[in-house]
């Protein structure tokens, strides 16, 4: 009976903790996307000095948090997003608009796939 009950506390612990780490996921992910969609807002207006401090800005809170996501997620899709904001901060220094607004696209790319890959359904499970 001990053994069914610590069982059951277990995977209760367990659901708890899943359902915890996609709550988090999910409003993280929705963060980074209003931030990005507001620095390509700023791009577009080709307001360069902005863009460059908006994506450090947004660079240093990315490294602040991608410390923590790896631990619910694979580590690739870290690294993949923070290589490209990294790139975009170079795009937006020097003027790039055309591989600012693609890095832009490519990261809100990434930021959805990371949540789809987290999400319970049948082709995730298995």
């Amino acid at each position: 009976m001990k053994n069914l009950v610590a069982s059951f506390m277990l995977f209760i612990a367990l659901v708890i903790t899943m359902v915890f780490s996609m709550r988090y996921l999910e409003n993280k992910c929705g963060y980074y996307t209003d931030k990005i969609d507001a620095l390509e807002t700023i791009i577009v207006n080709e307001s360069w000095e902005e863009a460059y401090n908006s994506s450090i800005g947004f660079l240093e809170e990315w490294k602040k948090d991608s410390s923590i996501v790896p631990t619910f997620i694979n580590h690739i899709h870290v690294e993949t997003i923070t290589n490209s904001v990294l790139k975009l901060t170079q795009y937006t220094k020097y003027k790039d608009k055309v591989d600012s607004l693609a890095t832009i696209h490519e990261i809100k790319f990434l930021l959805e796939e990371m949540m789809e890959i987290e999400k319970v359904t049948l082709p995730n499970v298995f």
